[in-house]
């Protein structure tokens, strides 16, 4: 992870994961990791289900980000 990317807002982090910015993504996710893992244990407390739902919830971030990425690409061509 770039030390760069800890002073950049999780705006400027999805813009750049956008643009193949993998790192960018990675720090998101250092950033963002302990709190939505312990949101979903709260609720399911059981950590191998916590675990998969963390899991498939970042999955869907890069996903549909990358969804919008295509859409704006269509948008503006």
């Amino acid at each position: 992870m770039e030390v760069f990317n800890l002073r950049l807002t999780d705006e400027e982090l999805v813009c750049n994961f956008a643009k193949g910015d993998d790192s960018a993504f990675e720090t998101l996710l250092m950033r963002h990791k302990d709190k939505v893992y312990t949101y979903i244990f709260n609720i399911v407390r059981e950590h191998s289900i916590a675990d998969d739902i963390f899991q498939d919830t970042f999955v869907k971030v890069i996903t549909t980000i990358k969804k919008v990425v295509i859409m704006m690409r269509a948008i503006s061509s």
